[in-house]
């Protein structure tokens, strides 16, 4: 039984180790994600390791061979007869998101977080980047889409406007601190 746990953990040990992206000069030529899903060429691919081989599956279900050696960060492949020194590359950084970008997240984030309702109007806005009003009295219900970028709200009003076109608007503090939107005449506040 200790025979058998040991031949599984030294099996399992090279696929938890080959697991990151690897490259030459910061230029990453694939990533190896845990549970044998990664990338290659920035297309999806699955891998596994079979003894002292690379085993990279593409998308279109074609298998390549490839024989390696691992010693710490370093991974060197045969390709073609050819051998390649690979390193453990650290993808670069996510640039910091400016400050038009972080204030248009937060205004997101606000109108996301509730529906909208002034005297006459109900309006909803949804992740995937879609909006609803409900006229409260005619029960007449419009759709489009919006968006919060350079510094503005952008709404379509389809049929009659399709293209995304900036909203003037602001968000002011009413009673008890609570956010209202202005926008075409209208006050918004969270619904009750």
């Amino acid at each position: 039984m200790i025979l058998f746990v040991l031949a599984l953990v030294c099996a399992a040990a090279p696929e938890a180790t080959v697991t990151g992206s690897w490259g030459a000069d910061k230029e990453v030529f694939f990533e190896l994600k845990e549970g044998g899903k990664g990338k290659m060429d920035e297309e999806p691919i699955h891998w596994e390791v079979k003894g002292s081989k690379l085993v990279i599956t593409d998308s279109e279900g074609d298998k390549e061979e490839i024989p390696f050696k691992l010693k710490g960060d370093r991974m060197t492949i045969t390709v073609d007869d050819t051998e390649l020194v690979l390193h453990r590359v650290t993808p670069p950084a996510t640039p910091p998101k400016t400050r038009t970008e972080q204030a248009a997240d937060q205004v997101s984030k606000l109108l996301l977080s509730s529906a909208w309702c002034s005297k006459s109007t109900r309006m909803q806005f949804f992740k995937d980047g879609s909006w609803s009003e409900d006229q409260l009295a005619t029960k007449n219900k419009t759709q489009g889409q919006w968006v919060v970028k350079e510094g503005g709200l952008h709404i379509s009003y389809p049929p009659l406007v399709m293209d995304l076109t900036q909203t003037p608007f602001e968000i002011v503090a009413g009673p008890n601190n609570s956010p209202i939107v202005k926008t075409k005449g209208e006050e918004y506040s969270l619904c009750r």
